[in-house]
C-alpha cells in the first residue's frame, strides 16, 4: 500500500500495473480488499484502488464525509499520481461516488463502469438494507463485518482477510457512507454523462436491477446481466466481470484513439 495526505491525514491506496489507468471504488466498509479478485487486472491495466477516508488503512479527517468529499479525495489522489484521465469502476454504493465524480469531472473519465449500482435508492428493499447498514455500522460493526465478509469471501482465507479489513473501518464514517448512499440521487444529472457507460448486474439482484430502467431513460449504456448471479459480481463472477472490464476498456480506448 502507498499513502498520500489530505489535511495531514494519510489516505492509503493500491497502485499496481501499467498502461491504461483503471480506478476502482469500493462500497461502505470494505476498502480496496473487496476487489481482491480484480487484482489480476494489473496484467492489463494500471489499477488504482483507494481506501476512502475512514476505511482500511486510511485515516479520518471527517467523521461525516459526503459523497462530494469522496469525489474530492479521488480528484486529489489522481493529481497526486499525475493521472489526468482514467476509466472508473464503482461497485454497489461505491457507484454513487463514481457517478458523482463522472458528473463533476467528466473530462477526466474515459469510461464509467458500474457493477450493481443505482442513480438513487428506488426500492423499499434497498432502502431498508441501507438503513440496516447504518444501524449496524454504528452499533454493531463487528456483526456487520462478519456478515459482509461471509457474503464476499470465496474461502476461509479470503473471508477472514475481509473481516479484519472491514474491522479497520471507522464505525461513524462507515455508517455515514451508507447514509450518503441512501440519499444520493443523480437522476437529473445522468444526461450529463457523455462518456461510454457499462452497467453490470446479476440477474437475481432484483431490487437493484430496476435501476436499469432509469439509466436507459437518460443514457445509452451497454448493459450486461450475468445469469443466475446475485449482487456480489466482482467476487462470485470475477472471471466474467474481469473479461467484460477488459473488453470494454480496450474497445473504448481504441475508439477514442482513432478520434
Amino acid at each position: 500500500m502507498k499513502f498520500m495526505n489530505i489535511q495531514g491525514v494519510p489516505i492509503s491506496y493500491y497502485d499496481k500495473g501499467e498502461g491504461i489507468p483503471l480506478v476502482l471504488i469500493h462500497p461502505p466498509g470494505f476498502g480496496h480488499k473487496v476487489f481482491y479478485r480484480q487484482f489480476p487486472l494489473t496484467q492489463y491495466f494500471r489499477c488504482i484502488i483507494p481506501d476512502l477516508s475512514g476505511h482500511g488503512n486510511s485515516g479520518v479527517y471527517k467523521v461525516q464525509p459526503t459523497i462530494d468529499d469522496y469525489v474530492e479525495e479521488l480528484r486529489a489522489l489522481m493529481e497526486h499520481l499525475s493521472v489526468e484521465s482514467f476509466f472508473l469502476f464503482g461497485y454497489s454504493s461505491g457507484g454513487s461516488v463514481a457517478q458523482a465524480f463522472s458528473i463533476k469531472y467528466p473530462h477526466k473519465v474515459r469510461g464509467l463502469l458500474l457493477s450493481g449500482a443505482y442513480p438513487k435508492v428506488s426500492s423499499t428493499i434497498l432502502n431498508v438494507e441501507h438503513r440496516i447498514g447504518i444501524w449496524l455500522a454504528k452499533n454493531h460493526p463487528k456483526i456487520l463485518s462478519k456478515m459482509l465478509s461471509t457474503n464476499h469471501g470465496i474461502d476461509k482465507h479470503s473471508t477472514l482477510e475481509l473481516y479484519w479489513y472491514l474491522r479497520k473501518s471507522n464505525p461513524r464514517v462507515w455508517a455515514n457512507f451508507y447514509k450518503e448512499a441512501l440519499h444520493f440521487n443523480c437522476v437529473r444529472q445522468l444526461q450529463q454523462l457523455t462518456m461510454p457507460v457499462l452497467l453490470l448486474y446479476g440477474s437475481l439482484a432484483d431490487p437493484i436491477n430496476k435501476s436499469v430502467r432509469i439509466y436507459k431513460k437518460y443514457l445509452q449504456p451497454e448493459i450486461i446481466f450475468i445469469n443466475k448471479a446475485t449482487h456480489q459480481l466482482p467476487v462470485y463472477h470475477a472471471e466474467e466481470i474481469n473479461v467484460q472490464i477488459i473488453n470494454f476498456i480496450k474497445v473504448k480506448d481504441q475508439a477514442s484513439t482513432k478520434m
